[in-house]
């Protein structure tokens, strides 16, 4: 990334190959002071990590190409042990971060974690105690409530992709919904889809699914991003129902920015 960015990551082999390995479904770690302290929840994916934020979240994303090249170098090299070796131009790890932001949300904002997984991870790492962490709970699922008033925002993964449902309650103004990109190349829209340019991959990001749900049932309804000076995405609903609950359901794409996954 060209910004400068708040996430240093001390890279080991196991490290690498735990991203190259990816997971069928994005799980979400608390911080409990291991990591920064603006990040409520880490989650890995194939070849990077997603931060989820106060206000938004955060993506860290790693060239394929470079990983599985570093990857294959250090499984022909005797793993550990190469990690002792000279460093070289060719273990170059290129990497973008973006950062969403939902402008204008509200400080108030409560984040409750759903869906615990058993067990939990610990984090002792270095010398400094202070940035060592145990028991850190991980969970499939995280809710902001009141991001916006009578808005909330739930983060979950399906596939190894993230999704984040947006929920406007009645009440709630989507107009209000103002999603920033910081750090992105530039943002475009391609059949409804908008795609998020980085120096190391197109990021796809669905057509929002959207649907009313009230004491009737649930009907599907039109929904399309909006950019808005190149960098703040909104959500044009023209048939919303102020008296029924609006959902939005946007789904990122990575896989599409990652061209198959890296084995070690």
């Amino acid at each position: 990334m060209k910004n400068t960015f708040y996430i240093i990551l001390a890279l080991t082999v196991a490290g690498l190959r735990a991203f190259g390995q990816g997971a069928s479904n994005i799980e979400f770690v608390e911080n409990k002071g291991q990591w920064d302290p603006r990040v409520q929840f880490k989650g890995e994916i194939s070849t990077g990590a997603l931060f989820l934020e106060k206000k938004g979240f955060s993506s860290l994303l790693f060239k394929p190409d470079d990983l599985d090249r570093i990857m294959n170098m250090e499984h022909g090299r005797g793993g550990a042990a190469a990690t002792r070796r000279a460093r070289g131009p060719e273990d170059l790890l290129h990497a973008h971060a973006y950062r969403v932001t939902f402008a204008g949300a509200s400080d108030e904002v409560q984040i409750v974690p759903d869906k615990a997984l058993p067990g939990y991870n610990n984090y002792f790492i270095g010398n400094d105690r202070s940035k060592w962490a145990g028991n850190c709970r991980v969970f499939q699922g995280v809710t902001y409530r009141n991001l916006y008033p009578n808005v909330d925002v739930r983060y979950y993964t399906n596939n190894g992709q993230l999704k984040y449902d947006i929920i406007v309650h009645p009440g709630g103004d989507v107009s209000r919904i103002r999603m920033q990109y910081d750090g992105a190349d530039r943002l475009s829209m391609k059949k409804g889809e908008l795609i998020v340019g980085t120096s190391v991959g197109d990021v796809r990001q669905l057509a929002p699914y959207s649907y009313l749900s009230n004491e009737n049932g649930r009907a599907d309804i039109r929904c399309r991003y909006t950019i808005h000076g190149g960098n703040i995405v909104t959500f044009d609903v023209p048939d919303h129902d102020p008296d029924a609950t609006l959902i939005i359901d946007p789904t990122m794409v990575f896989s599409t920015y990652l061209g198959g996954s890296a084995t070690a």
